[in-house]
């Protein structure tokens, strides 16, 4: 049985699993219990109503929250790093070395309204002020 004073702790439910697990002989290694606040959380950004990923007015829209989502990624920094890497880590418009305070643009080389990909061979890194 669990004591009162126990139940008042912010422990109570791993002192009560441990408990309840001596006593019944279960036995199967380490468990590891974790809060939920450990978890990472993000907001995500909602499309804006009026936009159109097949309009070319929206194309500089969609290029800037394409590169805060591989930002935010494992496989997007995957890409940004293979991209970064096969450019030598210069901006192709201007030739000066692209870095996290200087920031970046992933621009399409073929736009994505006329037919282009989403792949690597398809995009380069451009610094902000050289993509528009």
């Amino acid at each position: 049985m669990v004591d009162a004073k126990v139940l008042r702790t912010p422990w109570w439910p791993v002192v009560v699993f441990l408990r309840l697990q001596a006593e019944a002989g279960w036995n199967q290694g380490t468990v590891w219990l974790f809060h939920a606040t450990s978890l990472p959380f993000h907001l995500y950004t909602k499309v804006r109503r009026a936009a159109n990923p097949y309009h070319p007015a929206w194309e500089l829209y969609f290029e800037e929250r394409e590169s805060r989502h591989m930002a935010h990624t494992l496989a997007g920094r995957a890409a940004l790093l293979y991209l970064w890497r096969t450019q030598g880590g210069k901006c192709l418009a201007c030739g000066l070395p692209i870095s996290w305070e200087t920031g970046w643009h992933s621009h399409h080389v073929v736009p994505k309204v006329l037919g282009g990909h989403d792949g690597a061979t398809n995009r380069q890194l451009l610094h902000p002020e050289c993509h528009r």
